[in-house]
């Protein structure tokens, strides 16, 4: 089944992830999304979905227990934990963002995935890549518009204190210090209300919060 499922014709990786569906293991869930990494489309999406589902009281308690990762590929994961509908393993997720585990084709994914289903902690740890020394504009920027859309969709914002976002504001990409002004605004952080005032006075960018 693991050739099967990466086998050239689309036909033969559908009736792979079925028959994975009827195999009661979190291996089985790790080897059917190994269908991503070639073309879906909507049949074979399905597939997986519903495989992922039916398969989530195997592969779920697995991947929190770390006796599997899918491979370590957390375009893999996010799929699993998305068709599932639980955040159980969001802290998988934020891991391998963390620790510089995701590809950035698959960063948009991954952080969609988090801000729908993480909890107020697991969109701190976000908060807390966007403001780690070092992290790339385009990463602060994916991490800050995930935590805005979880705000947005679930009125849920990160745990803790939010201050460390003022020092984007000071970000020379306008992409950026115009994310972290919505988030001033919208999470109402007061402490940084004069840094996000001298930055509009300077011709920052503006915020609709």
């Amino acid at each position: 089944l693991k050739n099967l499922v990466n086998d050239p014709h689309a036909r033969v990786r559908l009736e792979a992830v079925r028959v994975l569906a009827l195999i009661p293991t979190p291996e089985a869930a790790e080897v059917a999304m190994q269908a991503l990494d070639h073309d879906v489309d909507e049949w074979l999406d399905y597939a997986l979905w519903q495989t992922a589902r039916e398969l989530q009281p195997h592969w779920q308690p697995a991947l929190t227990a770390g006796t599997i990762s899918f491979g370590g590929n957390a375009k893999h994961v996010a799929f699993a934990l998305k068709s599932a509908g639980s955040p159980e393993a969001v802290p998988v997720l934020v891991k391998m963002l963390r620790e510089n585990q995701v590809k950035a084709g698959d960063q948009a994914a991954v952080l969609d995935v988090i801000a729908e289903f993480g909890r107020p902690e697991d969109l701190k740890l976000v908060l807390d890549v966007a403001t780690a020394t070092g992290s790339a504009p385009e990463i602060q920027a994916g991490c800050l518009s995930a935590l805005l859309n979880a705000k947005q969709r679930r009125n849920l914002q990160p745990g803790g204190s939010l201050d460390a976002v003022g020092a984007l504001l000071k970000s020379e990409n306008d992409t950026v210090a115009g994310l972290a002004a919505r988030a001033i605004g919208i999470w109402h952080v007061d402490s940084q209300w004069g840094a996000l005032k001298d930055r509009l006075a300077k011709g920052g960018p503006a915020t609709d919060a």
